[in-house]
């Protein structure tokens, strides 16, 4: 699984760093040899704005790899006895530690800004194909991994091309399954072999023979763009047809044949379990949602930001479904669409006056089919006896006209005056036809255990009365919606609400502004139970991670005619250089502790003439117990200290000694006008997070 997935970086992450570009000529080349049966697909390009902006955003510059970091030894530890998976492992460090250095990352490879990829199944094995600019520094690199690791690669021909590989599976598994690498002209292909392949199954792989019927002669590639508008900056699918196809009917899928191979126990098994006519049945019902199609639909990039659009559509064949399916979408706020002023918010919305018409319709559409495998009958007779659509009517009868659901948190931080030491800012939502009927069910409701005031319907609020919560909580009604918030800019949202009409725009919608969210996380940190110091200190480092992302992603999910359909858009601001500099002056400084509790540590003066001091002084206040004076500079977020002199004693009272002293270094994070984080990591005998505050 690891090989599969590293195997389909270049389709994922490798897009977003704008490593590869585009020519219609070598897509043809690319897909002519890539079978049209494959049960996973993915291919496009990116451009060379995407690759500029990422490359001269501050955050990406500086930031450095740890080689021994944990994720890292487990892959290591993983790969233990497999020298190809050990390979991978390798190149994934230098990807990183090269990221981590400024360099230009395609030309280190051997890759131009302005190539296709393409990455899919052959049958069961992954296949990542490439154009490559410069053959001879993409070798390069797989050659000098391998001689770090002593690896060595096993040379072989297929068609006359030479191919180097290095074995996958441990010596003791029944399969074996190795990793290949070979470089043809200016198309480098990287994928698995095993040891069933016939001749003519790895020439077509390695691209020295064309497929029987491939992806180019299936017209998927052009299908995609037409069909769902797609980019060619990405465009792929799953296809759930082959994979049950290979499952129910191995012998007519390559896939399935692998499968048979490399598996003959399961699979008999699993064959023998099922009857033909249950494999063609079952086979039907896959049929009828054949693909999870996906594809970028518009990236923008612009000197501050780059604003990109993803949709994934789950096809589904029966219209009967689909028509009544597209009736079920309900009202989601535009609240639940805008990141950039809130924490994150969630909304889901229903036509309750549509649910028991479709369920009535599905019920019967699916109790209508005519099926003979005893499973299916059993699960029909089942759905026919134990499932009644009028459910859903009194769901409505109890929640009239009801349209929605949506949440969002505006802001969390620090309040002395609250008694859980946090304040913020929080709105609740419902939508429907008559909002006054929700508010009367409400007040029903809660009527035997906390009695709610009457809530006036030209949109006043109403305060409810809460002894125990640090801060008012207001209903009121607003437009077609009745609302409940706290705080400000939770107030203004429910303000807006008043003339914004319902809407069908989807089931489900979400929002969240990744700064803001470890912003707050990082302010509520101390009100939570971490007792250990590993599970605190990593919980902070990935808040403090969440902070310095300018990140904000929106998702909405709906039906439509064409079957279940979700848009993922994300936006990243770039960073200017100034907001992430250090500014000199005088720090506080505390340590986090091991039970998850800030200590004050000492007093850190960082001048702007490059010198530093630092005095760590007893728990009374009373003395200097250790100084330290250096020289300070900044490398991207990195902080660098070389250690000068320093004086040290056990206790007041005694003189200061002359102490020897050690260069640091520590990673900057969650950069704010009232200080930042700082991970030490060099220098000192374990990692150590500390806060300078101004």
């Amino acid at each position: 699984m690891a090989s599969i997935l590293l195997a389909a970086a270049p389709a994922w992450s490798f897009d977003f760093f704008g490593l590869f570009g585009s020519d219609d000529a070598d897509l043809e080349r690319l897909l002519a040899s890539a079978p049209a049966e494959t049960a996973w697909f993915t291919a496009g390009h990116s451009d060379l704005d995407s690759y500029r902006f990422v490359q001269g955003d501050p955050l990406y510059q500086g930031t450095p790899f740890n080689a021994n970091q944990g994720p890292l030894e487990e892959l290591y530890g993983l790969a233990e006895g497999s020298p190809g998976m050990s390979l991978l492992v390798r190149m994934y460090e230098d990807f990183m530690v090269q990221m981590s250095t400024q360099v230009d990352l395609p030309s280190y490879y051997g890759i131009e800004v302005g190539d296709y990829y393409a990455f899919y199944l052959d049958g069961l094995m992954p296949v990542v194909r490439m154009v490559v600019s410069d053959p001879q520094t993409f070798v390069q690199r797989w050659e000098e991994a391998a001689n770090d690791l002593e690896a060595t690669a096993k040379t072989r021909q297929i068609a006359g091309l030479t191919v180097q590989q290095w074995r996958l599976t441990p010596v003791q598994d029944d399969n074996q399954i190795n990793l290949a690498l070979s470089l043809d002209g200016d198309i480098a292909t990287l994928t698995l072999i095993n040891e069933f392949d016939s001749d003519e199954r790895l020439a077509q792989r390695f691209g020295r023979a064309n497929a029987d019927e491939s992806l180019l002669d299936s017209d998927t590639w052009d299908s995609l763009g037409k069909e769902y508008d797609f980019d060619t900056l990405m465009r792929g699918y799953v296809s759930l047809a082959e994979v049950s196809k290979a499952l129910l009917h191995p012998h007519t899928s390559l896939m399935g044949r692998d499968l048979q191979a490399l598996m003959p126990s399961q699979m008999a098994d699993l064959n023998a379990s099922i009857s033909a006519n249950c494999a063609d049945e079952w086979q039907g019902l896959a049929q009828s949602v054949p693909r999870l199609v996906y594809g970028i639909e518009d990236v923008d990039v612009s000197a501050d930001r780059i604003v990109q659009s993803l949709r994934f559509i789950l096809e589904m064949n029966n219209q009967n479904v689909t028509t009544e399916l597209a009736k079920l979408p309900g009202s989601l706020p535009a609240y639940s669409a805008d990141a950039s002023d809130k924490i994150f918010a969630v909304a889901a919305g229903i036509d309750l006056n549509a649910l028991s018409p479709v369920i009535t319709a599905l019920w019967t559409e699916f109790s209508n089919a005519r099926f003979t495998c005893p499973e299916l009958v059993e699960m029909q007779t089942a759905l026919r006896n134990g499932l009644n659509p009028s459910f859903a009517g009194m769901i409505n009868g109890v929640l009239p006209g009801f349209k929605g659901l949506g949440m969002a948190a505006f802001n969390l931080e620090p309040d002395p005056q609250s008694p859980t030491g946090l304040s913020g800012s929080a709105l609740v939502s419902a939508s429907a036809d008559d909002p006054v009927n929700l508010a009367n069910t409400l007040r029903a409701s809660a009527a035997a255990f906390y009695p709610i005031p009457q809530i006036p319907t030209n949109g006043d609020p109403v305060a409810v009365p809460m002894p125990f919560w640090p801060q008012p909580i207001y209903l009121a009604i607003k437009g077609s919606h009745l609302v409940a918030y706290t705080g400000e800019a939770a107030a203004q949202a429910a303000d807006d609400l008043t003339d914004e009409p319902l809407n069908r725009n989807g089931t489900l919608a979400g929002a969240i502004n990744m700064p803001r969210f470890g912003d707050a996380m990082i302010d509520a940190m101390p009100y939570f139970e971490l007792p250990i110091q590993g599970d605190c200190e990593a919980s902070y480092l990935s808040m403090l991670a969440f902070s310095d992302l300018p990140v904000e992603y929106t998702y909405r999910e709906t039906y439509t005619e064409r079957g279940w359909e979700a848009v993922m858009n994300g936006k990243i601001e770039k960073v200017a250089s100034e907001d992430y500099q250090i500014e000199p002056g005088q720090y506080q400084t505390s340590v986090l502790g091991g039970d998850c509790q800030w200590y004050p540590d000492g007093t850190e003066t960082l001048s702007a003439d490059g010198s530093g001091h630092y005095v760590q002084i007893d728990e009374q206040q009373q003395c200097e117990l250790y100084t330290l004076d250096y020289q300070w500079r900044q490398n991207g977020n990195q902080l660098l200290q070389d250690s000068e002199s320093g004086q040290s004693r056990d206790r007041c009272g005694q003189s200061l000694s002359s102490v020897e002293v050690e260069d640091y270094q520590c990673t900057i994070l969650g950069m704010s006008e009232d200080g930042f984080y700082c991970l030490y990591d060099a220098g000192l005998d374990t990692e150590m997070l500390m806060y300078y505050r101004r």
